[in-house]
Protein backbone atom coordinates (compact mmCIF):
# COMPACT_ATOMS: atom_id res chain seq x y z
CA UNK A 1 0.00 0.00 0.00
CA UNK A 2 1.41 3.02 -0.76
CA UNK A 3 2.14 5.69 1.72
CA UNK A 4 0.89 8.79 -0.74
CA UNK A 5 -2.50 9.67 -0.41
CA UNK A 6 -4.69 8.49 -3.21
CA UNK A 7 -5.69 11.93 -5.09
CA UNK A 8 -6.24 11.85 -9.10
CA UNK A 9 -4.76 15.51 -10.05
CA UNK A 10 -5.34 16.82 -13.49
CA UNK A 11 -2.66 19.07 -14.45
CA UNK A 12 -1.15 20.26 -17.23
CA UNK A 13 2.15 19.46 -18.09
CA UNK A 14 3.40 23.14 -16.83
CA UNK A 15 1.50 23.09 -13.60
CA UNK A 16 3.31 19.37 -12.84
CA UNK A 17 6.72 21.27 -14.04
CA UNK A 18 5.76 24.23 -11.54
CA UNK A 19 4.97 22.20 -8.98
CA UNK A 20 7.64 19.56 -8.99
CA UNK A 21 10.29 22.19 -8.85
CA UNK A 22 8.21 23.48 -5.67
CA UNK A 23 7.82 20.36 -3.48
CA UNK A 24 11.65 19.41 -5.30
CA UNK A 25 12.91 23.11 -3.05
CA UNK A 26 10.86 22.31 0.16
CA UNK A 27 12.68 18.78 0.22
CA UNK A 28 15.97 19.88 0.09
CA UNK A 29 14.89 22.73 2.62
CA UNK A 30 13.73 20.16 5.11
CA UNK A 31 16.55 18.36 4.17
CA UNK A 32 18.70 20.99 5.51
CA UNK A 33 16.96 21.03 8.68
CA UNK A 34 16.87 17.43 9.29
CA UNK A 35 20.74 17.27 8.80
CA UNK A 36 21.31 20.44 11.31
CA UNK A 37 18.87 18.86 14.19
CA UNK A 38 20.93 15.61 13.54
CA UNK A 39 24.21 17.11 13.61
CA UNK A 40 22.69 19.00 17.39
CA UNK A 41 21.93 15.91 18.67
CA UNK A 42 24.66 14.37 18.00
CA UNK A 43 27.05 17.32 19.40
CA UNK A 44 24.65 16.50 22.49
CA UNK A 45 25.35 12.97 22.81
CA UNK A 46 21.83 12.11 21.88
CA UNK A 47 20.28 10.07 18.29
CA UNK A 48 16.60 10.77 17.31
CA UNK A 49 14.56 8.54 18.58
CA UNK A 50 11.18 7.17 15.95
CA UNK A 51 10.21 4.21 17.59
CA UNK A 52 6.36 3.70 18.24
CA UNK A 53 6.26 7.04 15.83
CA UNK A 54 3.21 6.01 13.91
CA UNK A 55 1.63 7.49 10.73
CA UNK A 56 -1.36 8.72 12.60
CA UNK A 57 0.90 10.06 15.71
CA UNK A 58 2.82 12.09 13.26
CA UNK A 59 -0.14 13.34 11.90
CA UNK A 60 -1.92 14.42 15.44
CA UNK A 61 1.35 16.11 15.84
CA UNK A 62 0.94 17.93 12.50
CA UNK A 63 -2.06 19.24 12.97
CA UNK A 64 -1.84 19.76 17.11
CA UNK A 65 -2.75 23.80 17.85
CA UNK A 66 0.54 25.37 18.66
CA UNK A 67 0.61 26.93 21.97
CA UNK A 68 0.53 30.02 22.10
CA UNK A 69 2.08 32.19 25.04
CA UNK A 70 1.48 35.93 25.03
CA UNK A 71 4.19 38.35 26.57
CA UNK A 72 2.98 40.36 29.05
CA UNK A 73 3.31 44.32 27.57
CA UNK A 74 5.11 46.72 29.64
CA UNK A 75 3.64 49.21 31.02
CA UNK A 76 4.23 52.42 29.58
CA UNK A 77 6.43 54.74 31.57
CA UNK A 78 5.86 58.71 31.26
CA UNK A 79 6.98 61.33 29.44
CA UNK A 80 11.28 61.22 29.57
CA UNK A 81 12.56 64.03 30.94
CA UNK A 82 13.91 67.02 28.94
CA UNK A 83 16.04 68.49 31.62
CA UNK A 84 18.75 66.05 31.79
CA UNK A 85 19.59 66.67 28.05
CA UNK A 86 19.03 70.62 28.94
CA UNK A 87 21.56 70.73 32.03
CA UNK A 88 24.63 69.20 29.40
CA UNK A 89 23.29 71.28 26.49
CA UNK A 90 23.73 74.45 28.38
CA UNK A 91 27.27 73.90 30.08
CA UNK A 92 28.51 73.16 26.71
CA UNK A 93 27.06 76.45 25.32
CA UNK A 94 27.98 78.18 28.10
CA UNK A 95 31.92 76.58 28.75
CA UNK A 96 31.80 76.93 32.45
CA UNK A 97 30.85 76.20 35.62
CA UNK A 98 26.72 77.44 36.18
CA UNK A 99 24.79 77.14 39.48
CA UNK A 100 21.48 75.58 39.80
CA UNK A 101 20.21 79.09 40.19
CA UNK A 102 21.40 80.22 36.68
CA UNK A 103 20.19 76.41 35.44
CA UNK A 104 16.40 77.31 36.54
CA UNK A 105 16.65 80.81 35.40
CA UNK A 106 17.74 79.77 31.72
CA UNK A 107 14.75 77.45 31.58
CA UNK A 108 12.30 80.01 32.84
CA UNK A 109 13.37 81.91 29.93
CA UNK A 110 13.95 79.38 27.38
CA UNK A 111 10.77 77.27 27.77
CA UNK A 112 8.69 80.42 28.68
CA UNK A 113 7.60 78.49 31.99
CA UNK A 114 5.07 80.62 33.68
CA UNK A 115 6.01 81.74 37.75
CA UNK A 116 3.36 79.87 38.94
CA UNK A 117 5.07 76.37 37.88
CA UNK A 118 8.25 77.61 38.85
CA UNK A 119 8.38 74.47 42.42
CA UNK A 120 7.84 72.31 39.34
CA UNK A 121 10.14 73.26 37.22
CA UNK A 122 12.82 73.20 40.14
CA UNK A 123 12.14 70.17 41.17
CA UNK A 124 12.56 68.36 37.86
CA UNK A 125 15.53 70.13 37.18
CA UNK A 126 17.35 69.34 40.85
CA UNK A 127 15.96 65.25 40.14
CA UNK A 128 17.69 64.96 36.52
CA UNK A 129 21.12 66.70 38.14
CA UNK A 130 21.07 64.26 40.83
CA UNK A 131 20.34 61.45 37.99
CA UNK A 132 22.99 62.96 35.97
CA UNK A 133 25.58 62.94 38.70
CA UNK A 134 25.17 59.50 40.24
CA UNK A 135 23.76 57.18 37.82
CA UNK A 136 25.52 58.77 34.25
CA UNK A 137 28.29 60.12 35.97
CA UNK A 138 28.21 62.91 33.75
CA UNK A 139 28.57 66.03 35.65
CA UNK A 140 29.59 66.98 39.37
CA UNK A 141 29.22 69.65 41.88
CA UNK A 142 31.52 72.25 43.11
CA UNK A 143 31.18 74.92 46.02
CA UNK A 144 33.63 76.90 48.40
CA UNK A 145 33.36 75.92 52.26
CA UNK A 146 30.61 77.57 53.96
CA UNK A 147 28.32 78.50 50.96
CA UNK A 148 25.02 76.43 50.18
CA UNK A 149 25.51 77.43 46.37
CA UNK A 150 26.93 74.59 43.95
CA UNK A 151 28.35 75.22 40.95
CA UNK A 152 27.25 72.06 37.98
CA UNK A 153 30.56 71.07 35.90
CA UNK A 154 30.72 68.67 33.45
CA UNK A 155 32.31 65.17 34.22
CA UNK A 156 35.13 65.19 31.32
CA UNK A 157 36.17 68.82 32.88
CA UNK A 158 37.72 67.13 35.82
CA UNK A 159 40.65 64.91 36.56
CA UNK A 160 41.77 62.67 38.02
CA UNK A 161 42.74 64.30 41.55
CA UNK A 162 39.05 65.81 41.15
CA UNK A 163 40.10 69.35 40.24
CA UNK A 164 39.23 71.26 37.09
CA UNK A 165 41.18 71.45 34.32
CA UNK A 166 42.27 75.04 32.56
CA UNK A 167 40.53 76.72 31.34
CA UNK A 168 37.59 75.81 33.46
CA UNK A 169 39.22 76.32 37.12
CA UNK A 170 39.94 79.60 36.30
CA UNK A 171 36.60 80.57 35.38
CA UNK A 172 35.29 79.24 38.24
CA UNK A 173 37.70 80.64 40.80
CA UNK A 174 36.27 84.23 38.45
CA UNK A 175 33.07 82.43 39.73
CA UNK A 176 33.50 82.44 43.28
CA UNK A 177 35.41 85.91 43.72
CA UNK A 178 32.35 87.71 41.75
CA UNK A 179 29.84 85.20 44.22
CA UNK A 180 31.62 86.37 47.44
CA UNK A 181 31.50 90.38 46.12
CA UNK A 182 28.00 90.15 45.50
CA UNK A 183 27.60 88.62 49.52
CA UNK A 184 29.73 91.88 50.83
CA UNK A 185 27.40 94.09 48.76
CA UNK A 186 23.94 92.66 50.43
CA UNK A 187 25.39 93.44 53.75
CA UNK A 188 24.34 96.90 55.35
CA UNK A 189 26.79 99.37 55.21
CA UNK A 190 28.84 100.22 58.60
CA UNK A 191 29.17 103.56 60.09
CA UNK A 192 33.41 104.47 60.45
CA UNK A 193 32.02 107.02 63.28
CA UNK A 194 29.66 104.33 65.10
CA UNK A 195 31.59 102.77 68.17
CA UNK A 196 32.83 99.44 67.95
CA UNK A 197 30.50 96.66 69.42
CA UNK A 198 31.22 95.25 73.25
CA UNK A 199 30.59 91.92 73.18
CA UNK A 200 28.97 90.30 76.64
CA UNK A 201 27.36 92.30 79.26
CA UNK A 202 26.60 96.06 79.03
CA UNK A 203 29.35 98.10 81.46
CA UNK A 204 27.26 97.87 85.27
CA UNK A 205 24.89 95.24 84.26
CA UNK A 206 26.73 92.94 87.01
CA UNK A 207 26.49 95.40 89.84
CA UNK A 208 22.91 96.49 89.36
CA UNK A 209 22.02 92.84 89.23
CA UNK A 210 23.87 91.65 92.41
CA UNK A 211 22.04 95.33 93.91
CA UNK A 212 18.50 93.88 93.07
CA UNK A 213 19.53 90.47 94.81
CA UNK A 214 20.32 92.99 98.18
CA UNK A 215 17.02 94.49 97.56
CA UNK A 216 14.79 91.45 97.68
CA UNK A 217 17.27 89.77 100.35
CA UNK A 218 17.12 92.36 102.42
CA UNK A 219 13.17 92.79 101.66
CA UNK A 220 12.67 89.08 102.79
CA UNK A 221 14.41 89.38 105.43
CA UNK A 222 12.41 91.95 107.17
CA UNK A 223 8.94 90.20 106.32
CA UNK A 224 10.15 86.99 108.22
CA UNK A 225 12.00 89.34 111.06
CA UNK A 226 10.52 90.67 114.81
CA UNK A 227 9.35 94.30 114.06
CA UNK A 228 11.96 96.85 115.44
CA UNK A 229 12.36 97.49 118.82
CA UNK A 230 10.10 93.98 119.98
CA UNK A 231 13.15 92.87 122.02
CA UNK A 232 13.85 95.72 124.22
CA UNK A 233 10.26 96.34 124.96
CA UNK A 234 10.24 92.67 126.09
CA UNK A 235 12.80 93.39 128.68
Amino acid sequence: MSDSPNIALRLTEEERSEMRHAYEKEYIELSRRLDHVRGILSKLGAEPNTDGLSDSSLQEGATAPKTVVRRKRRKKRGPKSIWGAFILDRLKKMERPMTYSEILDDAMLIHNIPSEKIKNAKASILNSAFRLRTVHKKIETKGAEGRKEKFIVLKRWVNENGELNEPYNGRYQQLLQKQKEELEAKKPPVDPNAPPKRRGRPPGSKNKKKSTAAVVKATTSKRRGRPSGSKNKKK
